[in-house]
């Protein structure tokens, strides 16, 4: 889905100044950034235009089109 925001992103106010990463690219920063435990877990399987009922989150990513990251930032007092 990034990848179509990406391609039509000038064509739209709100994402035209908005940066797409892959997931392995902001798992590489955060490594990169000192966090570390990182956990995905992933959603939206389908094209959104024939979603019609939450989809369930399932662990790890690579199949859905919205991730989320939880990581754990090793520099004390942060």
């Amino acid at each position: 889905m990034g990848q179509t925001y990406e391609k039509h992103k000038n064509e739209n106010e709100f994402y035209k100044h908005a940066v797409f990463y892959s997931t392995d690219e902001v798992r590489d920063l955060l490594h990169e950034s000192g966090f570390k435990n990182l956990e995905f877990v992933q959603t939206i399987f389908k094209n959104p235009s024939e979603i019609n009922e939450i989809e369930e989150v399932k662990p790890g990513y690579g199949k859905g089109s919205f991730v989320v990251v939880k990581a754990e930032n090793q520099v004390k007092g942060l």
